[in-house]
């Protein structure tokens, strides 16, 4: 199951930090009107038993990369009052500071109605659709935006160390005599559409959705994603509908692995087999043609298998497009399942470790 349109689901209805914020340290519990107000708080947290689906997650820095994962044990984290309140039954929480806000109801109530009815009058292979998808799907990161811009100008290289001296770069391309240089443009803050805690707000208010799934003795959860659900049995009939929030039906597996997050495989339920294959892989665009019993030998240790695609670069000192034929390297080893890009040079590599 999908649900429709989570984020924009949650921005419709619900309450938003707004306004002045005020800093607080300490234990805020103490405040008569604790339970009325919005706040989000750095705080202590343990799980009072090891659960087993643990839904409160942090970012942790693997050595290879920052993952995020929800833990059990003691961990520190930025909780927002909503997910502490929907935290409770399984979570021990102690604050350290955080910072107060005002609230407002619906903000975001009818900008969500008028782009979900507007979607919902197109076809999804339509463009309308589309551009109405993005717009309600974008909406909550645009206040979670960095308030600074970069500028774009090329310089002569004989200029070049002269002009970045006192400027912050991000990048250099270099053209021949001439570079492209990107910098931090002082003139281009802009604070007026950043609002961190209204972006942090709203996937929060989504996660605590998807923990509903998690938490549930009615059925086995087998993989879930930021939006989606794999269950061992139906859901009840008022979870499902076309209207935003509601969850929609995609497939019923007759076989399926699951090896990490948005890897995975199986056959939908039919007779017709070879019709009815899917298969997942990120960053992998043919993993539809990955043989499924190859697939599945992944759940072996140590074994390990090796596919290619062509990936496009972009080449701006020559204004080129360039193809290069790349090696996807799937492997389980003892410890880990490790997915490595590698071109055909096999000089740059790019890890991701589930």
């Amino acid at each position: 199951y999908d649900v429709n349109s989570l984020y924009p689901s949650v921005m419709k209805n619900n309450i938003f930090p707004t306004g002045q914020i005020f800093e607080f340290f300490g234990d805020l519990t103490i405040l008569k009107d604790f339970t009325e107000l919005y706040w989000i708080a750095d705080a202590k947290v343990s799980t009072k038993k090891d659960l087993y689906q643990p839904y409160l997650q942090i970012h942790w820095d693997t050595g290879n990369g920052i993952r995020t994962i929800s833990p059990n044990g003691s961990f520190n984290m930025n909780i927002n009052c909503t997910e502490y309140f929907n935290s409770l039954s399984d979570y021990n929480i102690i604050f350290n500071k955080g910072y107060l806000f005002s609230k407002s109801e619906f903000i975001f109530k009818d900008f969500i109605t008028d782009f979900y009815n507007l979607r919902k009058e197109y076809e999804r292979s339509d463009p309308m659709n589309l551009i109405a998808k993005l717009i309600m799907n974008s909406l909550y990161g645009r206040f979670g935006m960095k308030p600074i811009f970069a500028s774009h100008k090329f310089i002569k290289n004989q200029d070049l160390v002269k002009f970045i001296e006192n400027k912050e770069i991000y990048d250099v391309y270099e053209l021949d005599d001439i570079s492209l240089v990107s910098y931090k443009d002082n003139k281009l803050i802009s604070k007026d559409s950043i609002s961190v805690s209204i972006s942090s707000a709203v996937t929060s208010y989504a996660r605590i959705f998807m923990s509903k799934f998690k938490k549930n003795k009615n059925f086995n959860l087998y993989y879930t994603d930021t939006d989606s659900i794999f269950v061992d049995k139906p859901l009840t009939s008022n979870l499902i509908s076309s209207e935003l929030g509601d969850f929609k039906l995609e497939y019923i597996f007759k076989d399926i692995i699951f090896l990490g997050p948005k890897i995975y495989g199986g056959y939908i339920r039919g007779d017709d087999y070879s019709n009815n294959y899917i298969c997942k892989v990120k960053g992998f665009k043919e993993s539809s043609n990955i043989d499924y019993d190859l697939f599945k030998s992944l759940l072996n240790k140590d074994k390990t298998i090796n596919l290619s695609h062509i990936k496009w670069f972009r080449r701006i000192e020559s204004s080129s497009i360039e193809m290069k034929n790349q090696l996807y390297e799937l492997q389980k080893t003892s410890n880990k399942r490790e997915f490595v890009y590698k071109n055909n040079i096999a000089v740059n590599t790019k890890a991701y470790y589930i």
